[in-house]
């Protein structure tokens, strides 16, 4: 099946039928070998994505942050590629999907924005009230963002799943440039990037990561 992402599918006891549907002749050695090299590629992707997010964040500003950043900005895209990559698009409850994906990120999430915020409100620069404030704009700090662009993604699932089967799938591939050239040139022809909730919509989308 198309729709299987890990699994291949035993079709006979010599033959395998791979997620092109290509039947090919295989053991199961031979097919568990295909599978772990595909985890290991995963696991390698993930790793290489982990040391550029410590990068990004770590590389000093000026010349060096200049020439770096254009190499190791794949990051942020390829957690978001592979969470999508490892996810079945057939799914008979997609309630319970996103209920266990979207809670096993916002309680990290609760805990480390409260832990960036104490410091203000014990220095008496902001109420307790900045917690909540910060909770819902995810701006308690900086990296925080991919957090609500997961969970958009996350909530998007179900219908990216039926618009990957449809024949209008090539719409798809739309949505990232148009909303970004939307944007973009609706601040430069405007002045609603002085406004904070359009800026704080556009930052915090899905959409130019679509």
């Amino acid at each position: 099946s198309n729709n299987t992402i890990y699994s291949l599918l035993i079709n006979s006891e010599d033959s395998y039928i791979c997620p092109s549907n290509q039947i090919l002749p295989m053991t199961i050695n031979s097919c568990s070998t295909v599978q772990t090299g595909r985890n290991n590629m995963i696991q390698v992707l993930r790793a290489l994505s982990i040391i550029s997010v410590v990068m990004i964040h770590t590389t000093p500003l000026g010349t060096c942050q200049a020439v770096c950043r254009p190499v190791i900005n794949f990051s942020v895209a390829t957690f978001l590629f592979l969470s999508g990559y490892l996810t079945k698009t057939e799914n008979d409850n997609w309630g319970n999907f996103c209920k266990k994906r979207i809670i096993r990120v916002l309680i990290p999430y609760v805990i480390w924005t409260v832990l960036y915020t104490l410091p203000v409100i014990i220095s008496g620069k902001e109420s307790i009230l900045q917690i909540a404030k910060n909770l819902i704009t995810a701006r308690a700090a900086a990296t925080l963002y991919y957090i609500f662009v997961y969970i958009q993604f996350v909530l998007l699932t179900p219908f990216l799943a039926r618009l990957a089967k449809s024949r209008y799938r090539n719409l798809g591939w739309w949505v990232a440039p148009i909303s970004m050239i939307i944007f973009k040139y609706t601040f430069w022809l405007t002045d609603l990037n002085s406004n904070s909730i359009i800026s704080l919509f556009w930052g915090d989308a899905c959409l130019g990561w679509f």
